[in-house]
């Protein structure tokens, strides 16, 4: 016997609206639920963050995302449900080129200075990995794929997923980042988002794109001219600007990949399964 299923009437009516309005749920659910667990546990343990602890993001990822599958049922299966992660490690091969390129670049031609991250920096990595990934893939791509019709509506999903994560990187002009290189993360931080989203589209695994995200944070405070919280303080240089142009060709890639007949295809058949959606 079916689960009764609601009916997400606001959700039906406004796919697109809706779902970003469901990740602004899923961030205040998540923001919740890390504060109610690091922030007790900061004034008991000696040094523990009370934003980027592993404890708190982990134990939020996993509470927020088990609320949304609960909220969806029996219409979503999970978000690692039929999942192909060989599918989505191969997909995402520019992206670790990307990453060999940038720290190449970073090593012989400029004067930052290659060190090992700190745990702080490991800590915000992942934290920021995680959180984002559930907030914007988990929660925003996701819920855009359930009211998918046709190949335009899965790339259109993309780019305002895409185009939202790298606007919230506004708010690091707060923190005292870099103006002009701020705006500048605006676009990369984008173009990272068409990468992670086309990946977890063909591999249908929020786990993998989690991981990948905290290996990118974590090459990326592993220079100087970033703080261990990931805000960059440094100046443009002409460095940067390879890395927007390298990063709008990943968004570029995304957008070819999801045009390919075969490629939509076996993104069709996952998604079928991942979202029972009955019209």
């Amino acid at each position: 016997m079916d689960k009764k299923r609601r009916e997400h009437k606001f959700l039906n009516k406004h796919p697109w609206i809706g779902s970003v309005l469901v990740g602004l749920l899923v961030y205040a659910g998540v923001t919740i639920v890390v504060g109610l667990i690091n922030y007790p546990l900061s004034m008991l343990v000696k040094g523990y963050d009370a934003s980027t602890g592993f404890i708190g993001v982990i134990i939020g990822a996993v509470v927020t995302t088990f609320a949304y599958k609960k909220w969806f049922e029996p219409e979503f299966k999970g978000f690692t449900y039929g999942s192909d992660i060989g599918a989505g490690i191969r997909i995402g091969i520019p992206y670790y080129i990307y990453w060999v390129i940038s720290v190449l670049v970073t090593i012989l031609f400029t004067e930052s200075k290659f060190q090992l991250a700190s745990l702080t920096a490991v800590q915000a990595a992942f934290s920021a990995g995680c959180l984002e990934e559930v907030i914007f893939r988990g929660g925003v791509l996701n819920t855009m794929l359930r009211g998918r019709k046709k190949q335009g509506d899965a790339i259109k999903a993309l780019v305002i997923s895409s185009v939202i994560f790298g606007l919230v990187h506004l708010a690091n002009l707060s923190s005292g980042a870099n103006a002009a290189r701020t705006v500048i993360q605006v676009f990369t931080a984008s173009g990272i988002g068409f990468v992670n989203g086309v990946i977890y589209l063909v591999s249908g695994n929020l786990l993998l794109v989690i991981i990948l995200h905290t290996i990118h944070d974590i090459i990326a405070l592993s220079f100087t001219g970033v703080t261990e919280a990931g805000v960059i303080t440094a100046g443009v240089t002409w460095d940067i600007w390879l890395d927007l142009l390298l990063c709008v060709a990943l968004a570029v890639y995304a957008i070819v990949m999801l045009r390919r007949g075969d490629v939509y295809r076996k993104i069709e058949n996952m998604w079928d399964q991942k979202w029972d959606v009955r019209k």
